[in-house]
């Protein structure tokens, strides 16, 4: 309960704190790619290695991270058929032959038809995302910023959180 309390007030803290929308949805969109990518093959590192070089909002990215994971779950049977289809197709079996024979390419685990689908469409995503994002997020920050001020009820909730885990700790 605590720590979806102190996840809800750090997304309230970033969406305050006056970063730029690019920074805010760039972070949601590969937070969402990176999730919507099962297990962890090379493209989600790279991606995660953009979010920490660019300084992107973390709390968002985890937020759109657990968005992602929830929507490749939900989407895992299509995204297999889709992924087998594209790893049958003839005229790409070169295409796969090719990749497979390069060591550096099996860390992106294309091979796997849910990964290889569910990577395309991350990528197919992210852009649009990313524009979308960014203009509801100008929008918010034109109109509704100072409306949702009253959020920050939560930072004594946090005290109180803490205050809570330090009992515990004493009990312990």
């Amino acid at each position: 309960m605590m720590a979806w309390l102190r996840l809800l007030q750090d997304l309230v803290d970033a969406l305050q704190s006056g970063r730029d929308p690019a920074g805010l949805s760039g972070a949601a969109a590969l937070g969402l790619f990176m999730g919507l990518v099962p297990g962890w093959p090379l493209q989600v590192w790279v991606a995660g290695l953009v979010l920490l070089i660019f300084d992107f909002e973390l709390t968002l990215a985890g937020l759109a991270f657990l968005a992602g994971a929830a929507l490749g779950w939900l989407l895992d049977p299509a995204l297999d058929a889709a992924g087998a289809w594209l790893l049958a197709h003839p005229a790409l079996q070169d295409l796969w032959t090719t990749l497979y024979g390069q060591s550096a390419w099996r860390l992106t685990r294309f091979h796997n038809s849910v990964v290889l689908a569910s990577t395309l469409l991350g990528l197919i995503l992210l852009v649009p995302l990313d524009l979308l994002l960014k203009a509801l997020l100008r929008r918010y920050l034109a109109a509704w910023r100072e409306r949702l001020g009253f959020l920050r009820w939560l930072r004594p909730l946090d005290a109180l959180r803490r205050w809570i885990q330090r009992l515990q700790g004493a009990g312990a």
